[in-house]
């Protein structure tokens, strides 16, 4: 049988959200936040009433954060990586275009 969990938080914001997990990989977000805990709960037991409850401090206690957190690293580092090559590039086409545009020519 499969281990099934809802988890409950307070979001950072004061809002409370739920999710649905279990063992196979199954990680349902609630489409609502909730003002209170107990409205969270209510939503929770409503849509999966024989799964059992746990309460957690935020959404990140188990979700792999250290994952998603070197997975935001090496896409902030590809972006960087990408406008420090596209940005000079793109200045000195734009200033060869201007002194074009202005019949500058090179010294010599």
């Amino acid at each position: 049988m499969t281990a099934q969990a809802i988890l409950v938080w307070q979001q950072a914001d004061g809002f409370w959200r739920w999710r649905y997990r279990d063992d196979e990989g199954v990680d349902l977000l609630s489409n609502d936040s909730h003002l209170t805990r107990e409205e969270a709960i209510t939503s929770a037991s409503e849509a999966y009433p024989s799964v059992r409850l746990v309460e957690q401090d935020s959404e990140y206690v188990g979700l792999g954060l250290a994952r998603s957190a070197r997975r935001a690293a090496v896409g902030t580092a590809a972006v960087a990586g990408a406008a420090v090559v596209t940005i000079p590039v793109a200045v000195a086409l734009g200033w060869r275009r201007l002194r074009r545009r202005l019949g500058l020519r090179r010294p010599s």
